[in-house]
């Protein structure tokens, strides 16, 4: 059967009974959460669907009708989304319950309205004035926390299974911070008060089970103050690079090669900058042709990787160890911007290398498919603060961030040539028209002309001679 529908705005079409059906429950989930269900007319659901008040009625009784099917529709809609999940491909169950809140609060990065939920808006509203509504919540919530009580059970039987508590109540507990963060949130129409509410909840679980941990598994923070700690070149020729680099850096050099491949460990001063690697065609864990890729500290390698993966990141290069120096993982971001996490085999620390130090590493630029969802991920995720923020006009916001209360880096939206998100290294020079003359004289190429920063420093972006993108910085022209 086919309706023929007149939306307000005017233009005739023609949809098909589920079709308008499906859209009218749509549109409920959307205006009932922005608007509470009180405020919703039956024209602010038809408006919002693009139908008429005719295919409203044609379908539902009235508006009470509609919520309570609405609320089935939202646990199906949602209950898709949750299934679909990273975090169900954890072994632990543990880690699947944690997967679960990590999950919860990444939706928060959403504008308020879209984190809101549907059954807690109105059961709110309607709990005392219309029981069909209230039991039709209940039931949504209830079924919601009946799939999370399931994993919970797996977790308790393996690390708590003497605690009085049941797998059930805890869930409903869960259920219960989260509908309070979110109305916490819109009170304040911010999520950060909701996100820490989730923070608390995380930690709670963590010390709820006792996770047993070995001394070298510790115990992981809800944020890591990640730091950077090494730079790797991947390239289809390493000797040739270290040539490039050293020329256009003053690099020095030391050979680390073993059964691992060609391995070439540069330096500048006393102090190493990181590797350049001869990596075979088939490498793992990056694209293709050439690229510096940034290695970032966690105290526990294995634990992040799990936690990225859940918070929608992938793994390129599985956690594995390098004898005496530590233990990484190649991955990438929610956007696709790869990088390396570590958890080195020494806890000493590193040598202080004064900020415009030549040759080392003196900013890092991520081009990220949306440079603010990328941030919220990276500030989370790490416990990196903000900085300054620049307008770029059409480019966006170029976004700064610090570490340890020192300005580390920025981020933004890629460019629109540019093929995916990357991190772009770049390395001090005393001076930038003579670094740029050494980049075109040993077969570089300029990508970018040299601009002057706001701070007064000048940069200039490149390519090397293999393919790899990188940048100079120089206090001057």
């Amino acid at each position: 059967m086919f309706l023929l529908v007149v939306s307000r705005a005017g233009p005739v079409t023609v949809a098909s009974d589920a079709d308008s059906r499906t859209r009218l429950l749509d549109a409920a989930l959307q205006v009932i959460r922005a608007k509470g269900y009180s405020a919703t007319r039956v024209d602010d659901i038809c408006d919002a669907a693009g139908l008429s008040k005719g295919s409203f009625f044609h379908h539902f009784t009235s508006k009470e009708q509609l919520a309570v099917e609405a609320a089935a529709h939202w646990s199906a809609t949602t209950g898709a989304l949750f299934r679909s999940a990273p975090y169900h491909a954890l072994p632990d169950p543990l880690d699947r319950v944690l997967g679960y809140v990590d999950f919860r609060r990444a939706i928060l990065r959403r504008a308020v309205p879209e984190f809101t939920c549907l059954v807690g808006t109105m059961v709110q509203e309607a709990y005392q004035s219309n029981p069909a509504i209230r039991e039709a919540c209940e039931r949504s919530i209830s079924g919601h926390a009946g799939e999370l009580a399931k994993v919970i059970a797996l977790a308790k039987q393996r690390y708590a299974p003497g605690a009085p508590w049941t797998p059930e109540s805890l869930a409903l507990y869960t259920q219960a911070v989260l509908q309070g963060a979110f109305v916490l949130a819109k009170a304040r129409n911010v999520p950060a008060v909701a996100e820490e509410c989730v923070d608390h909840l995380r930690l709670y679980l963590e010390l709820l089970f006792h996770h047993p941990r070995t001394t070298e598994e510790k115990m992981l923070t809800t944020r890591a103050k990640g730091t950077f700690i090494w730079y790797e070149l991947a390239t289809n020729d390493g000797q040739a690079a270290a040539k490039f680099y050293a020329d256009v850096l003053g690099w020095k050099s030391k050979d680390m090669s073993g059964a691992g491949g060609i391995y070439t460990i540069v330096s500048a001063g006393p102090a190493d900058v990181g590797g350049i690697w001869t990596a075979p065609k088939d490498m793992a864990g990056f694209g293709p042709g050439a690229a510096w890729l940034p290695y970032i500290s966690v105290d526990d390698v294995d634990g992040f990787t799990k936690r990225l993966q859940a918070q929608g990141g992938t793994v390129k290069r599985a956690p594995e160890d390098i004898p005496g120096i530590g233990r990484f993982a190649v991955v990438t971001d929610p956007q696709g911007a790869p990088f390396t996490m570590m958890t080195p085999v020494s806890s000493g620390a590193r040598p202080i290398v004064p900020p415009e130090t030549p040759g080392h590493v003196g900013w890092r630029e991520l081009h990220a498919g949306d440079g603010v969802a990328a941030f919220k991920f990276y500030s989370e995720f790490f416990g990196w603060a903000k900085g300054d923020a620049m307008d770029m006009g059409p480019m966006g916001v170029y976004q700064t961030f610090s570490i340890d209360d020192a300005p580390s880096g920025g981020m933004m939206t890629k460019m629109a040539q540019s093929p995916a998100p990357f991190w772009l290294v770049y390395f001090n020079v005393p001076a930038l028209d003579q670094a740029v003359a050494r980049v075109k004289a040993g077969g570089g190429k300029l990508i970018n002309a040299p601009m002057q920063t706001p701070m007064g420093h000048w940069i200039a972006q490149c390519v090397d001679p293999q393919g790899a993108m990188f940048a100079l910085l120089a206090p001057k022209r």
